[in-house]
């Protein structure tokens, strides 16, 4: 009785181990029907199972790969600059000025011509540098605004985000600016002295020794053509000298140092403009 029990323990042992081994490879051992005889007989049963590791398998799926060549396909939308025949615009804004924001002003219309003799800066309504004008173009500048010195105009570029482009006032000064020369001097005083309603004068093209002379200086630079006009008629009739005075003349013009002197000769005092004085 005493070796059947131990026997028992034994076989026992052997089929634990057994069903370990075997359910580490996929096969799971279950052990039916033990009988023990005299003989020792034993009959033991096995069932074929699927390990976790093979149904885990069975549930893997394709994983679906998102963006690839769709996203790498996106078009940018990054601004990659303009321009025509007046106007270029950068793909990127440049320096701000310190004035910000300067749409934030009342603009009012005032129709103005500017003629570009070098590259003008043109701005957003933040105060960014956002192109320029061409050297040599001309663009008609339609609003100016109260208490700044900016003006604005359409932009005329479309597909781009600013409706309206920014000039400094400066720039017109700079744009309508001209250098005189002696021969515009001696046209606009040979128009002055023939400007009358009696006899017009003799004008000749080198003065005589019998003559006297008047003498002036004036910039050879103006601003604007309005200020060159105005000196000259403040030298032909509002300095203590008139051009309409005396019958002969004679014009002399020297550059000097940015300047341009002039030089009035005359003789001749016309008779009746002594008496209606």
């Amino acid at each position: 009785m005493k070796k059947k029990i131990m026997s028992i323990i034994a076989l026992s042992l052997v089929i634990a181990m057994g069903a370990v081994s075997l359910t580490g490879c996929g096969i799971r051992t279950k052990a039916t029907d033990i009988t023990i005889e005299d003989g020792d007989t034993i009959i033991v049963e096995e069932e074929d199972m699927e390990t976790e590791a093979e149904s885990d398998t069975d549930d893997i799926t394709d994983t679906e790969v998102i963006g690839g060549d769709a996203e790498e396909a996106e078009e940018s939308t990054d601004f990659a600059g303009a321009e025509d025949d007046n106007i270029v615009l950068y793909a990127e804004k440049e320096e701000q000025r310190k004035y910000l924001d300067i749409y934030d002003f009342d603009y009012l219309e005032n129709i103005r011509t500017l003629s570009a003799t070098s590259d003008i800066p043109v701005y957003d309504g933040a105060g960014f540098n956002v192109g320029h004008i061409k050297n040599g173009s001309t663009v008609e500048v339609e609003e100016m605004a109260e208490g700044i010195a900016w003006s604005r105009f359409k932009n005329p570029i479309e597909g781009t985000e600013y409706d309206y482009l920014y000039v400094m006032n400066d720039n017109f000064v700079a744009s309508n600016q001209i250098t005189v020369s002696g021969t515009d001097i001696v046209e606009k005083l040979t128009y002055n002295m023939n400007n009358r309603a009696y006899e017009l004068p003799t004008i000749l093209e080198t003065p005589t020794s019998d003559m006297e002379v008047y003498e002036f200086r004036i910039p050879a630079t103006y601003t604007n053509e309005v200020d060159f006009k105005d000196d000259i008629y403040f030298y032909s009739y509002d300095n203590g000298f008139s051009v309409g005075s005396y019958m002969t003349y004679a014009i002399e013009t020297i550059e000097d140092g940015g300047d341009i002197i002039c030089k009035i000769f005359y003789k001749d005092l016309y008779e009746d403009w002594v008496e209606n004085q």
